[in-house]
């Protein structure tokens, strides 16, 4: 992911780090891209840290606006976690919104907060639930669980899931046309601000519009 990120924005990139998952402190790699100039902190993570990341961004007042793929910016808790230093970050989040994404979205979504008491975790539960009954309906078409004959049916399978259609996979073994929210934290909420389910515009806390002198 980084070397393609490095080739689709190459003419704008003034400072790359790779960090280790499990990584607490960034003010090193913060500090250089700081001091290069950067706007954004475009950041794809999915470990651990994940959560200092923001935190550290907050409390050194950056100013570049947080745009990422941070899998547990994605929670529903996230604002809780950070204390609330979320504030104004972006990131991508695979379906888990309360949206007509589909005929199923909105009542799996009521159905699942009904059982567990809590909204669905960031992308694992709902891409879980697709996969799972994806692969059920494989099952039943092939009248069998062998992998050898539910392999090809499951490259081709065509399925209405709770984020999107599975028509296929990709290269990379993830499903195709499936539903994936950019959504920005306000004010304790997940505010979709692109897309077909949008229904807020992108802000700037206003700590970093005063650093950014807008």
């Amino acid at each position: 992911m980084l070397a393609d990120c490095q080739k689709l924005f190459a003419g704008d990139i003034v400072s790359v780090a790779s960090v280790s998952t499990t990584a607490a402190d960034f003010s090193v790699e913060y500090t250089k891209a700081k001091d290069a100039g950067a706007q954004i902190l475009y950041a794809v993570m999915s470990g651990t840290n994940c959560t200092p990341s923001v935190k550290q961004w907050y409390d050194m007042q950056l100013p570049m606006l947080y745009l990422s793929h941070n899998v547990e910016a994605q929670a529903p808790n996230f604002w809780e976690v950070t204390d609330g230093k979320c504030e104004g970050v972006v990131s991508n989040r695979p379906g888990a919104i309360r949206a007509p994404i589909s005929p199923l979205t909105i009542p799996w979504y009521d159905e699942y907060i009904k059982k567990y008491g809590e909204p669905p975790q960031g992308y694992t539960n709902s891409i879980a639930y697709n996969v799972v009954m994806a692969w059920a309906q494989a099952v039943k078409k092939a009248g069998t669980i062998d992998p050898d004959k539910l392999i090809p049916i499951m490259e081709n399978i065509k399925y209405e899931g709770i984020i999107g259609k599975f028509n296929g996979f990709t290269k990379f073994h993830t499903p195709n046309e499936l539903i994936y929210p950019l959504l920005q934290w306000q004010k304790g909420k997940q505010v979709v601000i692109e897309g077909y389910f949008k229904d807020g515009e992108m802000i700037l806390p206003d700590w970093l519009k005063k650093l950014l002198k807008k």
